[in-house]
């Protein structure tokens, strides 16, 4: 009704272009993608169409300028996806005391940091792999973690540091130089990305500002 209202029109030839990129993306013929998504999540072809892909490309153009991407936020995506990242390892427990009394361990002998986080960190996947973490790159969720990695020398042990309602204590592995590929070859990629990911946080706004303004 919104879209009746506002004169927007997503047209069966929308649909088929947009399933074609999905498809795209997967490097798989169209038929098999349709394939796939029903064999393995159950979804038929008409429900795919109609009730996915059609009130993903309504709510893509209502959305209109919220979906805007600025020149910035591609660089962020591109640093985060192509930069330069940190190997680290990684303790984290609930406790400051106990978190500082850890840390003075992992300082006095920087080569026990994995046996460390093995028998004391309360992160189960990190401990089970001796601390080891997926590298950490920039524009990710934690600021003060970013910000150490990126700051310390390999070898070192890093403050504690509070993020995510824990203690936070990393050894710096090394680095993981960035990777070689130029920014205007990607960039249309990127922004794929970014729009899809504000899309889903742009559709519940969509969605409250239609409820105001319905009446029942």
């Amino acid at each position: 009704e919104e879209c009746r209202r506002r004169g927007i029109t997503i047209s069966e030839a929308d649909v088929t272009a947009e399933i074609e990129r999905m498809a795209g993306r997967f490097k798989l013929p169209v038929d098999q993608w349709m394939k796939l998504l029903e064999d393995e999540r159950g979804i038929k072809a008409a429900e795919y169409a109609n009730d996915i892909i059609w009130p993903t490309l309504a709510l893509r153009a209502l959305a209109g300028e919220r979906l805007q991407i600025a020149p910035e936020e591609l660089r962020r995506m591109y640093e985060t996806q192509y930069g330069e990242a940190i190997q680290a390892r990684l303790i984290a427990v609930s406790n400051l005391e106990k978190a500082e009394q850890i840390r003075q361990k992992a300082v006095s002998d920087p080569d026990d940091f994995g046996r460390l986080a093995k028998d004391h960190s309360e992160d189960l996947p990190s401990a089970a792999s001796m601390g080891m973490i997926q590298p950490i790159r920039k524009h990710g969720s934690y600021e003060q973690i970013e910000q150490a990695a990126f700051t310390m020398e390999p070898g070192d042990i890093s403050p504690v540091i509070q993020a995510g309602g824990q203690y936070i204590i990393l050894k710096k592995e090394g680095v993981l130089p960035a990777r070689p590929v130029k920014f205007e070859q990607v960039a249309p990629q990127l922004e794929e990305l970014i729009r899809d990911s504000k899309l889903r946080e742009v559709s519940q706004e969509v969605f409250q500002d239609l409820q105001k303004q319905t009446e029942v």
